[in-house]
C-alpha cells in the first residue's frame, strides 16, 4: 500500500524561485511560470499571432492554448481567468510508484507525495522534491509544462527577469537618441563594477561606460531572443533558433 504525505506550500514559497534585486521588480518573474508569462507579454511575435489567430507551428499554437492572449493582463488576472485551469493542478510520475501531485487552493499550492515504502514525513522537503523532479526531467519547461512548480534550469527566473527588464528599458527609451545604453545599465544597477562613481578618472569612467553599454546590448539581445523562442513554443531558451 502506498503511503502519502501532504504539505501546504504558500504562494510566496512556490513563487520564490529567485532573490529579487533592483533590476527585477516584478513578482511574476520569481518563478518559472510567472517568468514564462512575462516573456510572452514581451514578445511582439506572440502578440501578433494572438491578434491574427495565425500560428507558425504546432508548438506556438500549443503555447496559445495554454496561455491565451496575455497582452492586456497582469499575472494575477491571467491566473484567475486562465492560468488556474491550465496549471492549477497536476501529477508528476517519477516511476516505481513514486509520484507527486499538486493542486492550487486559493493562493496556496498543496503538494502530495505518494511512494511505495514508508518514510518519515520530516525527511521530505520541498527543495528535495524540486531537485528530484528537475533531475528526472531534463530539457525545457515547454516540453513538460505540468512540472512548473518543481522546474529548475541553468536559466534562472532572475536571469530571465533581468533580460526582460533591459528589453523594457530599451524599448521605452528607443525614441530618445540622447539616452545612452550605459545610462540604462546604471539605472537598472546591472553591474556595480561598471557603474561610474564620484572621483573616477575620466579614462576609467569611459571604460566603465563602454563595458556597461556592451552588457546592456547583450542583455537586450538575450531578452529579445528569449521572447521570440517563447512565442515559437520553446521556454526557457536564450539559444538562437
Amino acid at each position: 500500500m502506498k503511503n502519502s504525505v501532504s504539505k501546504s506550500v504558500t504562494r510566496e514559497s512556490v513563487f520564490a524561485g529567485a532573490h529579487h534585486v533592483n533590476a527585477v521588480h516584478s513578482i511574476e518573474c520569481g518563478n518559472y511560470l510567472g517568468a514564462w508569462f512575462e516573456t510572452l507579454k514581451h514578445s511582439p511575435h506572440y502578440t501578433q499571432m494572438c491578434r491574427s489567430g495565425l500560428f507558425n507551428s504546432a508548438a506556438s499554437l500549443k503555447t496559445y492554448e495554454m496561455f491565451g492572449a496575455v497582452e492586456d493582463l497582469t499575472f494575477a488576472q491571467w491566473w484567475a481567468c486562465k492560468g488556474l485551469d491550465e496549471f492549477g493542478c497536476g501529477c508528476v510520475e517519477l516511476g516505481d510508484g513514486y509520484e507527486i501531485t499538486y493542486q492550487s487552493i486559493g493562493f496556496d499550492i498543496k503538494v502530495s507525495i505518494s511512494f511505495p515504502l514508508a518514510r518519515p514525513a520530516s525527511a521530505i522537503r520541498f527543495e528535495g522534491l524540486a531537485f528530484a523532479v528537475s533531475n528526472k526531467f531534463r530539457g525545457l519547461l515547454s516540453d513538460r509544462p505540468a512540472i512548473w512548480p518543481f522546474f529548475r534550469s541553468k536559466v534562472s527566473p532572475y536571469a530571465i527577469g533581468r533580460s526582460l527588464q533591459v528589453v523594457r528599458a530599451c524599448q521605452r527609451f528607443a525614441s530618445n537618441g540622447k539616452f545612452k545604453m550605459w545610462e540604462i545599465g546604471e539605472q537598472l544597477n546591472l553591474k556595480r563594477a561598471s557603474t561610474g562613481q564620484p572621483g573616477d578618472w575620466r579614462i576609467d569612467l569611459t571604460d566603465k561606460h563602454i563595458d556597461m553599454g556592451k552588457l546592456v546590448s547583450a542583455e537586450n539581445k538575450r531578452g529579445i531572443t528569449l521572447a521570440f523562442n517563447a512565442s515559437q513554443g520553446f521556454f526557457p531558451s536564450f539559444a538562437r533558433r
